[in-house]
Order: C-alpha cells, then sequence, then structure tokens
C-alpha cells in the first residue's frame, strides 16, 4: 500500500535521528569521546542540527522531487524560520504533532496532545541557529574566557534540546505532503511502537 510505503521511508528518517541522539548521549554519558571537552560540545551540536534539519523535511518524504529540493535549499539557508515558512508553503502540517495515547478497553485507543515540555517550532528555530553558531570557528580575538564561556553555556543547554527533541519524537503523528489534503485521520499514524523498536 502506499502511504504504508512513504511511511517507511519517514521512519528511516527517524532511525536515522534516534541514533543520532544515542551517539549524542554516549558523549554526554562519558561513554565515548572526542578526546576534547570544546570537540565533544561541537560533535553534540552538530549532531542536533543535522536532527533538526531530518525534522524538517522528513514529512516531504513522501514526494522524492521536493525532498531532494528542499534537502539541497536547507544546505544554503541558514535562517531557521525561513526554512520553517517554506516548509509550511508547502505543507502546514509538517511539524510532528507530539501525542500522549490513551488505551481504552473495549474501544480504539486515543491520541491526546502530550503535556510534556517539548521542541516547539518556536524553540527549532532558537536551537537550530544556535547550533547554527557552532558550525564555524569562533574568532580568537574575542578572547579565550568569552569563547569558554560560549562552550559552558552550550554544553549546559545540549541535554535540554535532547529532551524536548525526544519528546517531540517519541510518539507522535505526522501529516506526509502528499497526503495532506486526506481527511484528517486518514494518514496519521501512532509511531511511539516503531520508534521504541528502533536501535
Amino acid at each position: 500500500m502506499k502511504k504504508d510505503f512513504e511511511y517507511v521511508q519517514y521512519l528511516r528518517n527517524m532511525k536515522n535521528i534516534k541514533k543520532r541522539i544515542k551517539s549524542v548521549k554516549y558523549v554526554r554519558n562519558h561513554l565515548t569521546s572526542t578526546m576534547y571537552t570544546f570537540t565533544d560540545i561541537e560533535y553534540c551540536t552538530l549532531q542536533i542540527r543535522k536532527i533538526l534539519e531530518l525534522i524538517a523535511i522528513s514529512s516531504l518524504i513522501s514526494d522524492y522531487k521536493i525532498y531532494k529540493e528542499k534537502m539541497d535549499s536547507i544546505n544554503k539557508m541558514w535562517k531557521a524560520d525561513l526554512i520553517i515558512k517554506d516548509l509550511e508553503r508547502i505543507n502546514p502540517k509538517f511539524y510532528p504533532e507530539p501525542t500522549l495515547t490513551i488505551k481504552r478497553v473495549g474501544e480504539i485507543d486515543k491520541l491526546v496532545v502530550s503535556d510534556k515540555e517539548y521542541l516547539t517550532k518556536e524553540l527549532f528555530v532558537e536551537v537550530y541557529n544556535k547550533c547554527g553558531k557552532m558550525l564555524h570557528s569562533l574568532n580568537p580575538l574575542c578572547g579565550e574566557k568569552s569563547i569558554d564561556d560560549l562552550y559552558a553555556k552550550y554544553n549546559d543547554c545540549i541535554d535540554i534540546w535532547i529532551m524536548w527533541i525526544e519528546n517531540l519524537l517519541e510518539n507522535h503523528v505526522v501529516v506526509l505532503l502528499r497526503f495532506k489534503e486526506d481527511n484528517a485521520d486518514s494518514f496519521k499514524k501512532d509511531l511511539k511502537k516503531y520508534y521504541d523498536s528502533m536501535n
């Protein structure tokens, strides 16, 4: 079935995200390292930036041409708010909606909006832009203390950003581009069991 195939492609991206989260946690828990604290911080922010890119464009995966086009444009577009506006223009429902599943005996399970703190679109823009600053070398003329203070701030944020991302994705519904005009329930899927099974 076409929709099932599209979701397989979407879930591949989710698996990619989960692996990146796992790699960040390994660094954060000192199970592996890039040798230096500052390069560990850079590694983690780079992974988070890539995760955000995957979150942004994954709902377009049902249309390969547009998906490839937007992947290419994200590489050139550095302002997250412009990326969000561009994606909303194509698919107003592109962003995942975090949910909780309420089990009901003898009835269909009910999905409700999660009450956990998660990566909203507004936080997406904030985190994306902050991670972008780590893609380039810092000006050494800023002074060692200023650079150390900046890295310390990023170090304090990484675990929070990962928590927001996990709360967004661990159980969510998504509407893929090709099926955005379908009726409300036809292409929403509870993804928790799939997300939980990914290594």
